[in-house]
């Protein structure tokens, strides 16, 4: 997958409180390529959001990690703290992409086509991403 259209978050765990409220698409890269039923990759996660400083403070700013695996509604973002909190940072790279014009569907149709490209290579879903709508 080519990533030349997105930056890099520089110490996202720490840095995403001065993040900007901005639309985006965003994968989460791991420091190396983890076996898939076909073939390899290093995603953990695509996503979208209209939000990206709100988002990330959801999976970064929860203290306590048993709230957010008790909540329904939060399972993504547990299943990420989780696989986080037991790696180091510098072993995971979050990037993004802006879309400033772009509607919650407009984001959803970009987060599809890499999920998509992701699927045709790899027959299955980053594994941290919780399946599709």
């Amino acid at each position: 997958m080519d990533f030349t259209d997105f930056k890099e978050v520089e110490n996202f765990r720490e840095s995403y409180k001065s993040l900007n409220n901005e639309k985006v698409v965003y994968i989460f890269l791991y420091e190396i390529d983890i076996h898939r039923l076909v073939g390899k990759s290093p995603i953990l996660k695509i996503g979208e959001t209209l939000d990206f400083k709100k988002r990330m403070s959801r999976y970064f700013n929860e203290r306590n990690i048993e709230k957010l695996e008790k909540s329904d509604r939060r399972k993504t973002a547990f299943r990420l703290r989780n696989f986080f909190d037991n790696k180091a940072e510098n072993n995971i790279r979050l990037l993004y992409k802006s879309f400033p014009n772009a509607s919650k569907k407009d984001l959803i149709i970009e987060e599809r086509k890499l999920l998509k490209k992701y699927m045709e290579e790899h027959l299955e879903t980053p594994p941290l991403n919780m399946g599709l709508k």
